[in-house]
């Protein structure tokens, strides 16, 4: 397994993973594929798969 491809986990309250989903959200929706890769270094796809994991795990824990 490369470096790229570890996995590490990130402890953040509730608000704070609205926060960052609403972020990952727009970087996948609102920018062009230039501005996102220049501002994360990833393209809107990537960016929309993290924000899609993300909210799915939000749905999760709303239950």
């Amino acid at each position: 397994m490369s470096d790229h491809d570890r996995k590490i986990s990130l402890l953040l309250t509730r608000d704070e993973a609205i926060a960052v989903s609403n972020a990952l959200n727009y970087m996948a929706a609102g920018c062009d594929a230039n501005e996102c890769s220049t501002l994360t270094g990833a393209s809107p796809k990537q960016i929309q798969a993290i924000f899609d994991r993300l909210k799915q795990n939000l749905d999760e824990t709303e239950k």
